[in-house]
């Protein structure tokens, strides 16, 4: 014995607690959904998945590894204000019915959301039931909550919310944090694929470019010799037939010429969807306008349209095309032919075979608007019934 205890009566180690065990296993558990989450996002949208439908993986994601109720991502509105978000995507449990939350839109100033995104910092609150204004999104009960920005390259992209229903347990710092690197990652995920969409969309253009550049050079070229051979040659018959075989060829390459411009004109039109060229918004206005109906019109579009004529002329006759067609069609035109023209003057006409002429008003607008561009608007008669209406401003 010394002092009074047996040898073997030193007073044995602490047990682990069992807490920081299972809050340890917790952490492991997480960090190993992170990566496989993670790896999966960016996977998707690097193989070139479409970023509306990688969103609901990002919230469902996000809501497994906050151990949440529902998870909300949120974008700007597409009109550029930025004074409210737009539910993008939604992760939610039953019966919470999810996607009756998808398009509601969120004010900046007063919810958390809205804060993250403003001020690309996280926020955290254990009941959103209590808040003065209520930071929740419109129809829901949600009380403890996290927001973090999904921010990337000194750009925020929008914001992502987890919640759980009113009356849990707030949330951990460890899931807070995991939620707000998890969102990190999500947003340089996204940030990557739209530079690649970019990169690959400059590399189109760049095909569209070289291809121009090559008919324009080459093809172009030879078509022009063979047509100058052939009036050369048909001058030089005798027969009457032969010469009108032969200049009908030349006519025939002339208009192949024509179209061939036409073609290196819209390789040349600009590939991004959100700033299109007028020949692009012209084609659209006319697919929009002879939507749901039978009536195939002709379309020339001649001169750089694209270069020449300014945006809010451009405008214009964009309106003037769109509201012409669907007029002469409305009032029982079978054939419809748009002509667009740039030179000095951009000369715009719609021919359509009905005699009746259109509402005095709608006219009396139109010719308005190309007065107030320096222009004039006329309406004339054709061969038969056929009617024609030409709008024409200067560009100079």
């Amino acid at each position: 014995m010394i002092n009074g205890q047996r040898r073997g009566d030193a007073e044995s180690p602490p047990s682990p607690d069992e807490g920081a065990v299972a809050s340890l296993r917790e952490e492991i558990w997480r960090r190993e959904r992170w990566l496989v989450a993670a790896g999966e996002i960016t996977t998707a949208l690097l193989a070139g998945d479409a970023s509306e439908l990688v969103l609901p993986r990002i919230a469902s994601r996000a809501r497994e590894l906050a151990g949440a109720d529902c998870a909300l991502l949120l974008v700007p509105e597409h009109n550029g204000a930025q004074s409210s978000l737009v539910v993008a995507a939604v992760s939610a449990a039953d019966p919470l019915r999810p996607q009756s939350l998808l398009g509601t839109r969120v004010a900046v100033n007063g919810s958390i959301c809205g804060l993250a995104f403003r001020d690309g910092v996280s926020m955290q609150v254990d009941d959103l039931s209590r808040t003065s204004p209520p930071a929740a999104v419109p129809g829901t009960e949600f009380g403890p909550a996290v927001a973090v920005p999904l921010a990337s390259k000194g750009a925020t992209l929008g914001a992502l919310m987890v919640a759980r229903v009113t009356g849990s347990d707030p949330f951990s710092a460890e899931a807070a944090a995991v939620t707000e690197s998890f969102a990190v990652q999500a947003a340089l995920a996204l940030h990557l694929a739209d530079s690649q969409r970019t990169e690959r969309r400059l590399a189109r253009l760049e095909d569209r470019e070289r291809i121009a550049v090559d008919l324009q050079d080459n093809l172009i070229q030879r078509l022009f010799a063979i047509g100058m051979l052939l009036e050369s040659v048909s001058r030089r018959l005798d027969s009457a037939s032969l010469r009108a075989k032969l200049d009908h060829a030349a006519h025939e390459l002339d208009a192949t010429i024509k179209q061939t411009r036409e073609t290196i004109h819209s390789l040349q039109a600009s590939a991004d969807p959100d700033h299109p060229e007028l020949r692009q918004r012209l084609l659209a206005a006319i697919e929009e306008a002879t939507a749901c109906t039978a009536v195939d019109p002709s379309v020339h579009l001649d001169g750089p349209l694209d270069a020449l004529v300014p945006v809010e002329i451009a405008d214009g006759a964009v309106e003037m095309v769109r509201e012409a067609v669907a007029d002469v069609i409305r009032r029982g035109a079978t054939a419809v032919t748009v002509t667009a023209v740039a030179s000095d003057m951009l000369a715009v006409t719609v021919s359509y075979d009905v005699g009746t002429c259109p509402a005095a008003d709608w006219l009396r607008g139109l010719s308005d608007q190309a007065v107030g561009f320096g222009g004039e608007v006329t309406l004339a008669t054709e061969a038969g019934s056929r009617r024609r209406l030409v709008w024409q401003v200067p560009l100079c």
